[in-house]
């Protein structure tokens, strides 16, 4: 029998919640938002995830950095998705489209 290692402190640092699902009006599209520990700075990171439900092809990141972006939300037409980020300092909204590109404010 193989002995359990117990979980220590660091172990948290490997770990990823995924959290607020959105799926967009056409049922195919879904964003969520992963987040994970920042060990050199002791804080959290949120990134935004895209993935078409129809194809089940792995998750495309959409957002990238050590910022907060998360509570994606489609617009009505589903080509493109409104997040909070705080990647200028405070939070704000930002938009961007589905076939990809940088956000924009």
């Amino acid at each position: 029998m193989t002995k359990k290692r117990t979980i220590k402190p660091e172990d948290l640092y490997q770990l990823k919640s995924v959290a607020d699902p959105q799926l967009s009006l056409n049922g195919n599209d879904l964003a969520f938002v992963e987040t994970r520990m920042l060990e050199e700075e002791n804080t959290y990171s949120s990134n935004i995830y895209y993935i078409n439900a129809k194809e089940s092809k792995k998750p495309i990141q959409w957002t990238f950095g050590k910022h907060r972006n998360h509570s994606p939300r489609w617009s009505p037409d589903g080509e493109s998705i409104a997040f909070v980020s705080d990647r200028d300092g405070k939070s704000q909204i930002y938009m961007m489209s589905k076939a990809g590109g940088e956000a924009r404010c």
